[in-house]
C-alpha cells in the first residue's frame, strides 16, 4: 500500500508542477488582456495611499461591535429576481434576491452602501433543505454565475440552501469611476475587506435566525480569507471552509498578484526619499510599506482582545454558543497564494477552533486549476462539514 501511494505521488507530482505554471500563464494573460485598448492598463491603487483617517474609524467602529457582541442586525428585503450575465433558472433550483443596508454604509460610496445577495436553494427548500452555506467572492469574481456554477447549483442539490454576496464595490456596487475589480486606493481596499467580512457575518447571523438550520461560510481565495475573519464574529455552532485563502491581504505584495498593483502610484508617498534614490529602492521601500500595512490587518487584528475573548467564548468555549467546525483547503502550487501563506492561515484558525473539529488538507496543484474543480476540490469538504455540524445540533446524519 505504501509503494501504491509513493508511485502515485509521483505520478501526479508533475501535474501539481504543471498547474502551478498554470497561475504563472493565466496572471500573464489577465495583464495582456487589461493592457488592451485601454490608455493606462487596469491595476489596483491608481489613485495611491487614500484615506487612512476614515480606514482607522471604520475599523475601530467594527471592533468596538465585535467586542460589545453589538454588531448591528441584517434586516434583508425580498426585492424583484434579475438574471445576471451568464446565469439560468434551472427547474430543480428556487432563486431569490435580497437587498440590505450595509452595517457600514456611513463608511462606503453611495454605489456601495446597500448590499445584495442571491439565495440558490432547493425547490422543496422547506422539506429537505439541512443546511445553509454563505458564499463570499473571490478577487475579480463580482457577480453570482461564477459562484453558483463552480459550488452552490451542486450543494443546493444535496440539500443546502446557498447565500451569495456582492460584496462592497463589487458588481452593482462598483463605484462608475472603478475599473472592474480593480479598488482605486489602499484604504478602500480595506474598507471594502472589512465590509465584506461585517456583512458576511451579519448574513451568516440572519440565516442562523431566519432558517434555523446549521451554517457554514466558505469562500474561495480573498473570499475565504474574509470567510474566515466573519466567523469571529458569529456564534457557533458554525461552520466554516476557507478555500486557498491567505490570513492577510499581504499575499497581494508577496504572490503573483503583485504584478497588478500599480506601484509607481504608491512610490511617491512611500518616503520622503532624495533625488538621487533608485526608483528600485523606492519600489522596495512601497512594497516594504504595504506589506507591514497588510500584514497589521491579519485575522489576529480583526478583533481586538476583548473580542478575541469573546470568540473563544463563542466556540472552543462554547459558555454562549456552540463549536465552530473548520476544513481549510489549500494548493501545493499556488502562485497567488503562496503555501507558506495557507500554513500561516491553518496556524491562526487552530487558535479558536477545538482540535476534533479542525482538519487541513493540501490539494495537487494551483490556484487556478483548484477553483476551477471547486466541485471536486471544495463541494465534498463542505459537505462533510455539513455533516459534522448536523451531529453536533443533534439533527443526525444529513440524507
Amino acid at each position: 500500500c505504501k509503494l501504491l501511494c509513493g508511485v502515485m505521488s509521483l505520478l501526479f507530482r508533475p501535474a501539481g508542477y504543471l498547474s502551478g505554471l498554470i497561475d504563472v500563464g493565466y496572471a500573464w494573460v489577465k495583464r495582456r488582456s487589461s493592457n488592451q485598448g485601454d490608455v493606462q492598463p487596469a491595476r489596483f491603487f491608481t489613485d495611491g495611499w487614500g484615506d487612512f483617517d476614515k480606514l482607522e474609524k471604520c475599523e475601530d467602529v467594527v471592533k468596538r461591535a465585535i467586542a460589545d457582541g453589538q454588531l448591528p442586525p441584517l434586516f434583508p428585503t425580498q426585492k424583484a429576481l434579475v438574471l445576471g450575465k451568464g446565469e439560468n433558472e434551472d427547474s430543480d433550483l428556487c432563486l431569490e434576491e435580497y437587498v440590505f443596508n450595509s452595517p457600514i454604509e456611513s463608511f462606503l460610496p453611495e454605489v456601495s452602501k446597500k448590499g445584495f445577495f442571491r439565495v440558490v436553494k432547493p425547490k422543496e427548500n422547506n422539506a429537505i433543505a439541512n443546511a445553509v452555506v454563505v458564499h463570499l467572492a473571490a478577487t475579480g469574481d463580482q457577480f453570482y454565475a461564477f459562484r453558483r456554477k463552480l459550488l452552490a447549483d451542486k450543494l443546493a442539490r444535496n440539500g443546502i440552501i446557498n447565500i451569495l454576496i456582492m460584496v462592497p464595490f463589487y458588481g452593482t456596487r462598483r463605484p462608475q469611476d472603478q475599473t472592474k475589480h480593480y479598488v482605486r486606493n489602499v484604504s478602500d481596499y480595506l474598507i471594502a475587506s472589512t465590509g465584506c467580512m461585517v456583512e458576511g457575518a451579519a448574513v451568516a447571523r440572519w440565516a442562523q435566525d431566519f432558517y434555523k438550520l446549521p451554517v457554514i461560510l466558505t469562500g474561495m481565495s480573498f473570499g475565504g480569507a474574509m470567510a474566515t475573519c466573519a466567523s469571529l464574529m458569529v456564534k457557533g455552532p458554525l461552520g466554516l471552509v476557507p478555500c486557498v485563502a491567505s490570513a492577510s491581504p499581504k499575499v497581494l505584495v508577496t504572490g503573483i498578484l503583485s504584478s497588478e498593483v500599480q506601484w509607481h502610484s504608491l512610490m511617491p508617498a512611500a518616503s520622503g526619499a532624495s533625488s538621487d534614490q533608485s526608483s528600485k529602492e523606492l519600489l522596495a521601500q512601497t512594497k516594504a510599506k504595504l506589506l507591514q500595512i497588510f500584514s497589521d490587518r491579519d485575522l489576529e487584528h480583526v478583533v481586538d482582545s476583548k473580542g478575541r475573548e469573546l470568540n473563544r467564548q463563542w466556540s472552543i468555549d462554547s459558555t454562549d454558543g456552540g463549536p465552530k467546525v473548520c476544513t481549510c483547503i489549500a494548493a501545493l502550487h499556488d502562485s497567488f497564494v503562496p503555501p507558506e501563506a495557507a500554513e500561516e492561515l491553518f496556524g491562526k484558525v487552530k487558535c479558536w477552533i477545538s482540535p476534533e473539529y479542525f482538519q487541513s488538507h493540501w490539494i495537487n496543484g494551483g490556484h487556478v486549476t483548484a477553483m476551477g474543480l471547486a466541485g471536486i476540490n471544495f463541494v465534498p469538504s463542505i459537505l462533510e462539514v455539513r455533516d459534522s455540524l448536523l451531529k453536533v445540533v443533534g439533527a443526525g446524519t444529513a440524507q
